[in-house]
């Protein structure tokens, strides 16, 4: 699932890969901001958190979400930055990993994932009761 794809209303996308059976959810994505954000006013990353951590809970999969870094010079987002910032939520919903924010902020991140028993696939959520 790719970067905006993640945050689609209602969280739709995500959630039909759950249904479908995805036990990870892998999302390439290309974070980017204005070239005057300020991070320290305002953290970049709680529209993700907000995205990808109730779907991780829900379905209790794995997310991890990679972002590139570096300034954007062509296009229409010339002038804007892209700034890491990856992230991995834990089958209860916890980020477990972030990366670092900004254009310069690359580095190797890792995290061990484990697979463990999802209450349900496919067409088996009809009967799938979480109280």
């Amino acid at each position: 699932m790719v970067c905006a794809d993640g945050f689609a209303r209602d969280r739709v996308l995500s959630r039909s890969l759950c249904y479908m059976g995805a036990d990870i959810i892998l999302s390439p994505c290309a974070w980017a901001v204005p070239s005057d954000h300020d991070n320290s006013a305002t953290p970049y990353g709680g529209l993700w958190v907000d995205s990808y951590s109730p779907v991780a809970r829900e379905f209790r999969v794995w997310i991890a979400a990679a972002s590139n870094v570096g300034p954007i010079t062509s296009g229409p987002w010339r002038g804007r930055k892209c700034i890491g910032c990856s992230m991995v939520f834990s089958p209860d919903g916890k980020q477990i990993l972030s990366g670092r924010h900004g254009e310069d902020a690359d580095e190797i991140l890792f995290a061990e994932i484990a697979g463990g028993l999802r209450p349900a696939r496919g067409c088996g959520w009809e009967d799938f009761n979480p109280a």
